[in-house]
């Protein structure tokens, strides 16, 4: 038990997003460290820290499904599948779905960590793409890529040098 929670409590509590979980894995390091050196002996320790490593490596991360945008007064949610990219100006975000463009608040290295890598990829310091809509990818000379997208306008997208080796390795081109 840690606390008064029992482990499953402490499966579904973590499963929630209730803990940092870097931090979490930094603190369970540190008493396997501990635990190495002679510093714990007992056994009830030792089955907490065995269930607690268990319950880290069953549970994967809750990415978004929707995200909102104000407009005015009103709050609009865009479904994420719907959403073919994301960009940075003028330090605002916005997600651009259905052609119109929606600031959002949270900034793109925000994003990146929220939204499901599978789905959506960085291609610039500014940009996070939806692998769903990608419809073409033609090279640049000088290693760059642009990347144009099925959504009625065929938007081109550029992706930025250091970045597309990660970008051709994470779509298998």
């Amino acid at each position: 038990m840690v606390g008064n929670r029992r482990p499953s409590s402490l499966r579904r509590w973590l499963s929630e997003g209730s803990v940092d979980t870097e931090l979490l894995e930094r603190a369970l390091q540190k008493v396997e460290r501990l635990r190495g050196a002679g510093s714990f002996a007992r056994p009830d320790l030792q089955a907490l820290l065995k269930n607690l490593t268990d319950i880290l490596r069953e549970s994967k991360p809750e990415y978004l499904e929707r995200i909102a945008s104000r407009r005015g007064d009103r709050l609009w949610f865009l479904d994420l599948p719907r959403v073919t990219h994301f960009y940075a100006e003028d330090k605002l975000t916005y997600a651009v779905s259905e052609g119109k463009a929606y600031s959002v608040d949270y900034a793109i290295a925000e994003l990146e960590k929220k939204l499901d890598p599978k789905k959506f990829v960085r291609i610039h310091r500014s940009t996070l793409v939806n692998v769903g809509w990608i419809k073409e990818v033609a090279a640049f000379p000088g290693g760059g890529l642009n990347i144009r997208l099925k959504d009625g306008k065929d938007t081109d997208l550029t992706v930025a040098r250091d970045r597309a080796r990660e970008f051709k390795a994470r779509l298998g081109c």
